[in-house]
């Protein structure tokens, strides 16, 4: 029988965001690997396979699209619900995704800080993907965020970096806040001259260079392997569940 869609998130009069308590959010993990398809770090992500087959899609993006999934997130850890579920050590590295309006949340900063070492305890290191999302709730000191971040020791990725414009963060790129990159696979033949010239400048730069969304045994083959430190896309994981 098929579920009643969930309700999507609640605004409390002062804007807070709140998490419908009797949902309980599936997480999965996906895979980032070496060129020889050995995996070096996995993701923690939303299990939209999970929402879909209980009608829960639009509660799940906008859990994400309001920020609310972060602190969520990061309890999921500090409580070692994930590290219960899943074996990291093989790989050491934990990505998550980090929401630009909760960089202004002392809070949120306070939890990234104990997820790291809650995952440092079990021998994984917390890397924090800064999101190209601008959500509700606008954070206009969040480069403040990142200092404090930087100070923490908490290692920080700039997620779907836009080569192809503009992107609004490249400043916080030039100044060396980031320590890794990730970009996705050019979906159309004039963009490769943009993608491989960032995979040049950022290597030079040090930065580890993550392509996303490789979809196939093509994709991966097109692209220029010397620079790059890590693949990720359906062509080598979809994804796997945690069980709670």
């Amino acid at each position: 029988m098929m579920l009643q869609d969930c309700p999507i998130l609640n605004l409390t009069n002062d804007k807070k965001i709140t998490l419908n308590k009797e949902i309980n959010l599936k997480y999965k993990t996906q895979s980032i690997v070496s060129k020889a398809g050995k995996p070096i770090a996995e993701e923690l992500l939303l299990n939209f396979e999970h929402a879909q087959l209980n009608s829960c899609i639009k509660y799940y993006q906008s859990v994400i699209e309001t920020g609310a999934l972060t602190n969520e997130s990061l309890e999921f850890i500090i409580e070692r619900r994930l590290i219960n579920s899943l074996n990291l050590q093989s790989c050491n590295k934990l990505f998550i995704n980090i929401e630009r309006n909760n960089l202004c949340d002392v809070r949120t900063l306070r939890l990234i800080n104990e997820a790291a070492k809650t995952l440092e305890n079990s021998n994984v290191s917390l890397v924090v993907e800064i999101t190209e999302r601008k959500c509700s709730n606008t954070c206009n000191r969040g480069i403040e965020g990142l200092l404090q971040l930087k100070n923490m020791g908490i290692t920080l990725a700039i997620d779907d970096y836009d080569y192809i414009s503009r992107d609004f963060r490249k400043p916080e790129l030039d100044i060396g806040l980031y320590d890794y990159i990730k970009i996705n696979n050019p979906q159309i033949e004039v963009q490769r001259d943009n993608f491989e010239k960032i995979i040049d400048k950022s290597f030079k730069k040090g930065l580890k260079v993550i392509v996303e969304h490789i979809e196939s045994r093509k994709d991966f083959e097109k692209l220029p392997h010397d620079y790059i430190y890590g693949y990720q896309g359906y062509h080598f994981c979809i994804g796997k569940p945690i069980f709670q």
